[in-house]
């Protein structure tokens, strides 16, 4: 019996070592949404704004040129393919683990609130959060083993898709997920350095599926809930549409857009938050974007300066606090 025990002890030792050793290589490639994930669910750090929303954020609005203009400290929670509901998520913890901020800035994204959408567009980023009570209660009713996981940190690359597979292999290459001349900073990350978008005439770019009115009702509610969880905590928000490249040719369905604007406009108006469209902003050319939808990092630098003017505009109480 003891043998059997000890055994037993020595294979669950090297599975959890083996396990930790995967866990660092993983971590070290992906650098950038650990310290993102770090500072949502570890980092009890104060910030006066917090940015939220899609890649569209966190490719877009860098906290340095906010804080710069401000003279506040703000934080990207954005998270590339964030459905609504996983922006309700980071809020929620975001509300848990910090005082409140003073302002949340909410970025749009249709796509996100469309039924259907994943809940969460990456779950094994929240396999190494799985202590917090609330990303463990998601992840599982999402049938991830969480429990299991932590006993054996090797067993969570089973469930790892093989793109997450592979950055481990990458990292042991040498591989970074920021490449040179890419910035990271306070949860903002952009690789796009040098990079702008070439318009093909040809092309079709659509970011607005045909679909019904009936199949966005669920998110448009649960855009609702997000804001009233922000009201109560205290805080203040301000929506934004972030910049894309020829609205008109994106977007393949305006009535249906025109539709969900009006519904986030009257969910807005219950708290007199303000709503900007830089969508519709002019001043963002073709060599502002790398695809039609995301900024390279010369437009970031662009959409972040005018963001943080909007905000001293129409918040200068927080501004001057």
């Amino acid at each position: 019996m003891k043998k059997i025990l000890i055994i037993i002890f020595c294979i669950w030792a090297a599975m959890f070592i083996t396990g930790l050793a995967l866990d660092r290589q993983y971590k070290i490639y992906w650098r950038p949404v650990f310290e993102k994930f770090d500072g949502v669910f570890k980092d009890s750090t104060g910030r006066d704004i917090v940015l939220e929303g899609d890649s569209r954020v966190h490719l877009g609005i860098n906290p340095y040129y906010i804080d710069s203009v401000t003279g506040l400290n703000s934080f990207n929670s954005g998270l590339g393919g964030a459905s609504v509901d996983e922006m309700y998520l980071l809020t929620r913890s975001w509300l848990k683990n910090h005082r409140v901020p003073k302002l949340f800035v909410v970025s749009i994204n249709y796509a996100g609130m469309r039924a259907n959408r994943k809940l969460l567009e990456n779950p094994c980023y929240y396999l190494f959060y799985s202590s917090d009570p609330l990303v463990s209660d998601l992840l599982d009713s999402a049938h991830f083993h969480t429990a299991l996981f932590r006993l054996f940190p090797m067993l969570k690359y089973t469930v790892f898709d093989e793109y997450n597979k592979v950055s481990i292999i990458r990292s042991l290459k040498g591989d970074r997920f920021l490449l040179p001349g890419g910035i990271s900073y306070k949860g903002f990350f952009n690789n796009a350095a040098g990079t702008s978008f070439r318009d093909d005439p040809n092309a079709s770019y659509i970011d607005t599926p045909n679909t019904t009115r009936a199949s966005f009702e669920t998110g448009l509610n649960k855009f609702g809930q997000l804001l009233e969880m922000i009201h109560s905590s205290g805080s203040r928000c301000f929506i934004v549409y972030p910049p894309c490249y020829n609205y008109k040719r994106i977007h393949n369905n305006i009535p249906l857009c025109d539709y969900l604007d009006e519904k986030i406009a009257g969910f807005a108006g219950n708290y007199n938050d303000p709503v900007i469209h830089y969508d519709t902003d002019s001043s963002f050319t073709p060599g502002c974007f790398q695809d039609p939808w995301h900024l390279n990092i010369f437009g970031s630098v662009i959409y972040s300066k005018k963001m943080s003017e909007d905000i001293k505009r129409i918040f200068p109480d927080i501004v001057q606090k």
